[in-house]
């Protein structure tokens, strides 16, 4: 639901009864909704990254594969097991992003690609952050894209130049 659709989209009553469980119950488990939202976000995000990371290597093969698999069809179109990060960023999401705290996760990202980077540490991170920026805006599009042939081809293009950004130069 929170990587789906979006922490506006979580509400007590809805995941409550998602689990079959009654609206009373919920208060057994998290003190509040921004808690469960915490909880979630947390794991969906640790969950994102291991899925995103496995078996990677390291250099520029982990960066070739991590944005394969970022910018890649399996996680466009599965936005439940993906990156919490384009759908914790819409504008409807902007009242909880405070509870959800997507910065942990953007952090996490930027250290990943800045480490597989190497060399400087202040221009891995500023490539790193223009990567995840485009990685996110990307697959943003080629989600919102109806038609399956242009979201793949907005796919390539976001892996063209999100290596192309890591590949060059600084």
């Amino acid at each position: 639901m929170l990587t789906r659709e979006g922490p506006h989209a979580v509400t007590i009553h809805r995941v409550m009864a998602t689990v079959g469980m009654t609206h009373g119950g919920f208060y057994a488990h998290f003190e509040s909704r921004e808690a469960l939202l915490r909880a979630a976000s947390d794991l969906a995000g640790r969950e994102s990254e291991a899925a995103l990371t496995v078996g990677n290597g390291s250099g520029r093969d982990f960066l070739r594969q991590f944005v394969a698999r970022y910018l890649g069809r399996a996680h466009r179109d599965s936005p439940e097991k993906g990156c919490p990060l384009p759908a914790s960023l819409s504008g409807s999401a902007a009242a909880d992003r405070q509870a959800t705290d997507p910065n942990q996760l953007v952090r996490r990202y930027i250290a990943l690609l800045a480490g597989a980077l190497g060399g400087d540490v202040h221009q891995a991170e500023e490539r790193s952050r223009a990567a995840l920026a485009m990685m996110i805006g990307s697959l943003q599009l080629a989600r919102l894209e109806h038609d399956e042939g242009e979201s793949d081809q907005i796919l390539r293009a976001g892996r063209a130049a999100v290596l192309n950004l890591l590949d060059a130069p600084p």
